[in-house]
Formats: C-alpha cells, sequence, structure tokens
C-alpha cells in the first residue's frame, strides 16, 4: 500500500482516508454483498468484518460471505461457488 497511498499511514493519513471503503460507506443507500476469504493477506480480514458491522449499524442491508482458508484470489473451484453465490445473492428479492 506504501507505493500506492506515497508512503506510510503514519506519513500520509490522508491518502489511506481516501482509499478506505469507510470513507465512502456513508453515501450508500443500496444493499450491499461483501465476500471475504478469512486467509486474506492483501485485505485483512477484520476489514471486511468492520465494514459489515459498520453498514449494519447504520441500517443499511448487509450480507457477508466469508470464504474459510481462502486469500485475496480465490482457489477455482471455490471461486466458481462464491460467483454462483453472488449471483443468488443478485437475483433475490
Amino acid at each position: 500500500m506504501e507505493t500506492y497511498s506515497g508512503g506510510s499511514p503514519r506519513a500520509v493519513p490522508e491518502a489511506y482516508l481516501a482509499r478506505s471503503p469507510l470513507a465512502a460507506a456513508s453515501k450508500l443507500r443500496c444493499p450491499v454483498l461483501i465476500m471475504h476469504g478469512t486467509e486474506d493477506t492483501q485485505v485483512n480480514y477484520s476489514h471486511g468484518t468492520r465494514m459489515y458491522h459498520w453498514l449494519k449499524r447504520r441500517g443499511i442491508e448487509v450480507t457477508f460471505h466469508a470464504y474459510a482458508g481462502q486469500n485475496h484470489l480465490f482457489h477455482d473451484r471455490i471461486h466458481a461457488a462464491a460467483v454462483n453465490n453472488m449471483f443468488d445473492w443478485l437475483a433475490s428479492p
């Protein structure tokens, strides 16, 4: 992230805040689906759960799908199942 943000979170906190989904989350008015691998090394799993709870507290309809043992990029079989789950979520009323 330091490469993309121009430094560490301490050096350029505003750059990290600008890239944070939480900074834009207050504008959401539609249902949200969060899909996250529990072993993600690029975006810590806690970021997904924090976003989920933040949206819930604000009354946003949110669904969270956790994929145990998956990293940022899911294994092929799990990826296919996740895509199917996403389409099921999109088709739900």
